[in-house]
C-alpha cells in the first residue's frame, strides 16, 4: 500500500493508505479536482467559499480553500509519502536555504571581536 497525506483546513495532517499505483482523481473520492506539479499532485475541492487552507506547501505558491490531499509522484507512479518523509523534505529544503543564505565573511565580520589568526 501506498501512502499520501491529507492537510485539513485546521492545519492537521492525516496518512492515509491506498492500493492504487496510478493517479485518477475519481479513486480519490474526498476530493473533485487536482493540480499537477513537478514530483507531486495536489488534490482539493473546488468551489469552496471558506477561509484558505493553513497549510503552505513548498513547491506552490497557489492556496486553496479546501481540504489538499498531496501523492508523490515518480516515473507517473505513485509512490509511499509518509509524514516522516515530508518532514525530512522540510528539513532539508530549510537547511539548504540556510545554506545558501550563509557567508562565511558574513560570519568573520561577526565574530571579527573573538577570532584572532
Amino acid at each position: 500500500m501506498k501512502s499520501y497525506l491529507i492537510f485539513l483546513k485546521n492545519g492537521e495532517i492525516l496518512e492515509k493508505k491506498t492500493n492504487e499505483t496510478i493517479f485518477d482523481i475519481s479513486r480519490f473520492g474526498h476530493f473533485n479536482t487536482f493540480k499537477m506539479y513537478q514530483d507531486y499532485v495536489v488534490m482539493y475541492n473546488e468551489n469552496e467559499n471558506s477561509e484558505l487552507n493553513l497549510t503552505v506547501l513548498s513547491f506552490t505558491t497557489d492556496r486553496y480553500n479546501s481540504d489538499i490531499g498531496l501523492i508523490k509522484l515518480e516515473n507517473n507512479l505513485i509512490k509511499s509519502l509518509t509524514m516522516n518523509n515530508y518532514m525530512k523534505l522540510l528539513e532539508k529544503e530549510k537547511y539548504e536555504a540556510y545554506e545558501e543564505d550563509t557567508n562565511v565573511l558574513d560570519i568573520i565580520n561577526y565574530y571579527k571581536d573573538f577570532i584572532t589568526f
